[in-house]
């Protein structure tokens, strides 16, 4: 089979195509076609789609060469057992990122068992769950949360373990290795017996999290996680409100304890009585007020949306949670407790609010940004001052 080559914009990423064997008598007209199509997208990410190559020689490696001096930040994807042994024998592995072409899969008629901004969790069979990204969600996301998780499990975390990066339709997927488990929201609402022995499980496994010293800069800092997501708020917001926001997360204070980021009961499984976390694509290094803010919004802002319960009842476990994890509270601690929380829930679901509203059909909702720019854009001393406070008197042993 001679070999062809094709190539498309895709979401700002020029993807050329190979098919075919590519060898010394056509290497040289592939090589001019390849760089023909990189003139005409200069500046744009270069991946190599070789999911119908069927070989390639020592001069369509040098092609390759050329192209990862070109573009530095080329890479290769879908390639089969048989390709990726020669780029791995020849050390191209070690040069640029080669991925393995991935098995596919379907979750048709599997039961959903978790959900989360990036995609949703399945049940594939008794022994094995695959969480299935958003189309949107590139390689490197899932790639990190892998690492995440990785590193989590090293520190003694009860983390689920991902063994396989996989397809499912036009989307990537990360299958796990569990045994029969459903999520803690789930078991919470079916076992309301068991309501506080699980609640108290489940804040016992966030300090838990938040005992966990990382070595400085091994992780993102928590303030990126606000920060990743403000691309969206142009739409809503004046270059000065979001200089506003950028001041704001300045003020969260550096940490080097891990959090999760999204720490949730869609995000916890429950395995055995015993709770083991996923979706691990936000952990970062920060103060544990700024996972506790997080908390606060999924069950007194999104119950509903975010952990599947009705507002009450996600106001009931929010303070059950509270209780285990930090005791009785003096009036003024609490208060001081409850100004962060909405402070840190409001500069959580702003940017989030920008990206699913639409200004021309949802400018009637603009009073819900509003009320959330109002409840983050306070004045930074006050934060500064309760953060300090609170960090004497709650976390002074961590």
């Amino acid at each position: 089979m001679s070999a062809k080559v094709s190539g498309a914009m895709e979401k700002d990423v020029l993807v050329i195509k190979l098919e075919g064997r590519v060898d010394s008598t056509n290497a040289p007209e592939l090589e001019k076609e390849i760089f023909e199509l990189c003139e005409k997208n200069p500046g744009v990410k270069v991946v190599v789609d070789a999911e119908n190559l069927e070989y390639i020689s020592s001069a369509g490696l040098r092609v390759m060469l050329k192209l990862k001096k070109e573009r530095k930040d080329v890479e290769v994807i879908n390639v089969s057992n048989d390709v990726y042994e020669i780029f791995e024998v020849t050390g191209f592995v070690d040069i640029m990122k080669i991925r393995r072409r991935l098995r596919q899969f379907s979750v048709d008629g599997c039961k959903m068992i978790g959900r989360g901004g990036f995609g949703k969790v399945y049940r594939y069979d008794p022994e094995t769950i695959i969480k299935v990204y958003r189309p949107e969600v590139q390689m490197d996301y899932i790639e990190r949360e892998r690492e995440c998780s990785s590193i989590a499990f090293k520190n003694g975390l009860p983390t689920a373990i991902a063994f396989d990066v996989i397809r499912v339709g036009d989307s990537y997927g990360v299958m796990y290795e569990l045994m029969d488990a459903d999520n803690l929201s789930s078991v919470i609402q079916s076992n309301p017996e068991q309501e506080d022995e699980y609640v108290r499980k489940y804040a016992e496994l966030a300090k838990m999290i938040h005992h966990t010293k990382m070595e400085k800069g091994s992780l993102q800092p928590a303030s990126e996680m606000f920060r990743s997501s403000m691309a969206p708020m142009g739409r809503w917001l004046s270059e000065e409100e979001i200089r506003h926001y950028d001041e704001m997360i300045n003020v969260i204070p550096e940490r080097d304890t891990l959090i999760h980021g999204d720490f949730h009961e869609k995000n916890i499984l429950v395995r055995g009585g015993e709770l083991e976390m996923i979706d691990m694509g936000d952990i970062s290094q920060g103060h544990p007020l700024v996972e506790l803010g997080c908390i606060y919004s999924s069950h007194l802002v999104f119950a509903e949306k975010v952990v599947d319960m009705p507002a009450e009842k996600g106001k009931e476990i929010w303070e059950k949670f509270l209780k285990y994890y930090f005791g009785d509270l003096k009036e003024e601690t609490r208060k001081r407790l409850d100004r962060v929380m909405v402070w840190v829930a409001a500069l959580r679901r702003l940017p989030f609010l920008c990206m699913s509203l639409d200004p021309e059909t949802a400018s009637h909702l603009g009073f819900v940004i509003d009320k959330a720019k109002e409840e983050a854009f306070i004045d930074p001393e006050s934060i500064k001052e309760d953060f300090a406070v609170l960090d004497k008197e709650l976390f002074s042993e961590n």
